[in-house]
């Protein structure tokens, strides 16, 4: 058998070596559900369901908490009540128009924003997929990592210079860094994403790319401004609320402050 990489080099995200690692069982392996109904206050027993409760909006959080104190990182919400539905547009928002990545293209003031390799187009015909790229005047790396900071609101980057000023960038909100060739293939001297890896931050100076790990949260917080605006103009007859206690999880130590 000839290899041309080191097997471990395949599971380079943790759900894949989860998989691949030998069998065990421990709390994080674990997906506890928690029954929520928006009606009430407190917690209600399930008498059905012995050492299960109901859980109102004021005690769900910490039902969850819970959960995590315990190391069950997993948590399925059953919304019990009144015909309540959890909707995840996860990628979907990604790659839509107006979604993600176009939202935090205009937080980082790009101009002349496009979808970088179009998957398609939607009903109205409009290109979409998951990167978009646009141009800015030229500046310093080092002032633009300071405009990422401040308009993401980032408690830090981590970044690897690719020798160039910053003209035009591309942005992937989330993790996608698997996307660095084809950003390059693109023309773009600047890549805006997170959840980098070691490798690809040092492959990226010899392939000439500005690489910025701005944190997962931080680039994709912008759409959500949007998505309160828009649930509020199509359900005015419903409070919109955006989690305050979804935030950026990540923290970082710098000697001296």
């Amino acid at each position: 058998m000839e290899l041309i990489q080191r097997p471990r080099r395949l599971r380079g995200s943790d759900a894949v070596r989860r998989l691949c690692r030998e069998t065990r069982l421990s709390p994080d392996s674990l997906i506890y559900p928690i029954f929520v109904d928006e009606t009430l206050k407190g917690r209600r027993p399930i008498p059905a369901l012995e050492g299960q409760y109901h859980y109102g909006l004021d005690t769900v959080c910490e039902a969850v908490q819970e959960c995590l104190d315990a190391g069950v990182g997993r948590c399925i919400l059953f919304l019990a009540a009144r015909d309540m539905a959890a909707i995840n547009a996860h990628t979907n928002l990604d790659c839509a128009p107006g979604g993600v990545n176009d939202c935090l293209a205009g937080a980082l003031g790009l101009e002349e924003t496009v979808v970088l390799n179009p998957s398609g187009t939607d009903g109205q015909g409009r290109p979409w997929g998951l990167l978009r790229a646009g141009r800015r005047e030229p500046v310093s790396l080092e002032a633009f990592l300071e405009q990422v900071k401040q308009r993401l609101g980032c408690p830090g980057l981590r970044y690897v210079s690719g020798g160039r000023p910053v003209c035009r960038v591309a942005v992937g909100g989330g993790a996608c860094g698997d996307e660095i060739d084809a950003v390059i293939a693109a023309g773009c001297d600047t890549f805006v994403t997170s959840d980098l890896t070691y490798h690809q931050f040092l492959d990226a100076a010899p392939k000439g790319i500005n690489l910025i790990d701005a944190g997962h949260f931080p680039t994709e917080d912008p759409v959500c401004a949007k998505i309160v605006a828009y649930l509020e103009k199509e359900f005015p007859q419903l409070i919109i609320i955006k989690s305050t206690s979804h935030k950026e999880v990540i923290q970082y130590f710098v000697e001296g402050e």
